[in-house]
């Protein structure tokens, strides 16, 4: 029988095998460097492991949030030591999906996002998980005192845009519509991010992983780790080759049914060696998970042009109706200095980008080059379609995966 260090360690080796491609996603957002991003991850799994969070009272969903969290934290921390000069935290607005609810959730919304996000996330872990200050500092490797100081600054923001007294913004905590928002908020990332990851599957280097496995269960406890990690792969690979079965035998239906189907009666996109269609998929195509490489990542809509962005490569395309989809130009070092994007856009042949820090941008000219400006202007994203007018896009062998926004 197993003693209870031996279970601990299992718990937090089971964690670390169904979120650790979460993780790497959410830190390679900020770090935009594979092995950075692997060593954030090794870290955070250390820290909720040593702070209890993987074996804790905690639910599936509520240790996913913290996980998110504190990733998020230390890929900042990551990113800005790796800078020679490190901006300022800046306090400009950051879009954030909408939140359905009742006017004043969606107030508070925009509010929080607004919050430098380092405080935020000390807020979110203060308030909606009940953490104490200790525990607070010992996730995310920082003083007590900083805790306090960065809780009481997010505080204090939100009071100043609601005109609260010091009483009232200590009372935030028991307003349900402000939880309500924190909770929105931190949910509507944790998705957008899976929504990635499910489609883009990273494979750790394998020291790396090793590395981890022996830091959550020990030298003593190594080996056997390992072993159930090999059964594990093997479970894996005779799904992937079952999956890779039906994927091939639903790739052959669909390929009859274009074959018989009439030309012509959708438009399309011209791409190089390939086209893009906007037939929708087979209700048995959605069903099965994609076993070759598929990216998703920042895409615009509108009725003659996608834009879309590789995160990872940090180029932006664009694909116009009738026209072989075009590589504008490499956004990586804008990305990194800004954090990553949160919106493109197109108006009078000029496309125009809204970063996380808060800063915005414009490309045009021929060859086109990026324009960086203090801020961006939410009217540059106006008259967007809600849904691509195709389900996928080939180039040079990747497929990016496009997807229908929710209402």
């Amino acid at each position: 029988m197993p003693n209870e260090k031996e279970m601990t360690s299992q718990v937090s080796v089971k964690f670390f095998q169904q979120q650790k491609n979460l993780a790497y996603h959410i830190a390679y957002s900020l770090t935009h460097e594979e092995s950075r991003a692997e060593e954030v991850v090794r870290e955070v799994m250390g820290i909720l492991h040593e702070c209890g969070v993987m074996d804790g009272e905690w639910t599936k969903e509520e240790k996913k949030a913290i996980l998110a969290l504190v990733t998020r934290h230390r890929a900042l921390v990551a990113a800005r030591a790796n800078r020679s000069q490190q901006p300022m935290e800046r306090h400009e607005d950051v879009a954030i999906p909408s939140l359905v609810g009742d006017a004043e959730v969606s107030v508070f919304g925009e509010q929080i996002a607004r919050i430098p996000e380092r405080d935020r996330i000390v807020l979110q872990l203060s308030i909606l998980f009940s953490l104490s200050d200790e525990r607070i500092a010992s996730l995310l490797r920082m003083k007590r005192s900083a805790v306090i100081s960065r809780r009481t600054r997010a505080l204090a923001f939100i009071g100043a845009e609601n005109n609260l007294s010091s009483t009232q913004q200590q009372e935030l905590s028991q307003y349900p519509s402000f939880v309500t928002a924190l909770h929105l908020l931190l949910k509507s990332y944790i998705n957008s991010v899976e929504a990635v990851s499910h489609l883009d599957t990273h494979i750790f280097a394998p020291e790396r992983e090793e590395q981890i496995l022996n830091d959550l269960q020990g030298n003593i406890l190594y080996h056997r780790a390992m072993n159930k990690v090999s059964r594990l792969r093997e479970s894996q690979n005779r799904i992937l080759l079952l999956v890779g079965a039906i994927m091939i035998a639903v790739i052959l239906v669909f390929v009859v049914l274009q074959a018989l189907g009439h030309s012509g009666e959708h438009r399309r996109f011209e791409i190089e060696e390939s086209t893009l269609s906007s037939e929708e998929t087979s209700s048995i195509a959605e069903d099965v998970t994609e076993i070759r490489q598929v990216k998703r990542a920042h895409a615009a809509y509108y009725k003659d042009r996608i834009l879309f962005l590789d995160e990872k490569s940090g180029i932006l395309y664009e694909a116009k109706l009738g026209s072989p989809v075009r590589a504008l130009l490499n956004l990586r070092d804008a990305l990194t200095e800004a954090y990553g994007i949160e919106h493109i856009g197109y108006q009078d042949g000029r496309i125009y980008l809204a970063f996380v820090d808060g800063r915005g941008g414009h490309v045009d000219g021929n060859p086109p080059t990026l324009t960086m400006e203090e801020y961006w202007v939410e009217s540059w994203f106006s008259q967007q379609e809600k849904a691509p007018a195709a389900s996928k896009i080939l180039v040079d062998g990747i497929e990016y995966q496009l997807q229908q926004e929710e209402n």
